[in-house]
């Protein structure tokens, strides 16, 4: 049910397709998907294969680098190694 995240991306006055869903459940990442987000998994409670659909899966948050892009607080540039 993507209720949750749509009822998020909302009160922070923020369009689905511009979030980004940090998620580690099968079930989390079918909402956020639904809510029309983008997803990237995290490895630490299910198996590669039952997180398919991700942007990407990663096996700790210590794999994930965030930086501003230019001036505008709002971009945020992600790098990542697998």
């Amino acid at each position: 049910d993507p209720e949750g995240y749509l009822s998020a991306a909302a009160r922070l006055g923020v369009a689905p397709r511009d979030c980004l869903v940090l998620e580690d459940s099968p079930t989390g990442l079918a909402a956020a998907k639904a809510a029309g987000m983008r997803v990237i998994a995290l490895l630490t409670t299910h198996a590669g294969d039952d997180l398919e659909g991700a942007e990407a899966r990663l096996a700790s948050l210590a794999t994930l680098g965030v930086a501003f892009a230019g001036s505008d607080p709002s971009r945020l540039t992600l790098a990542w190694s697998t």
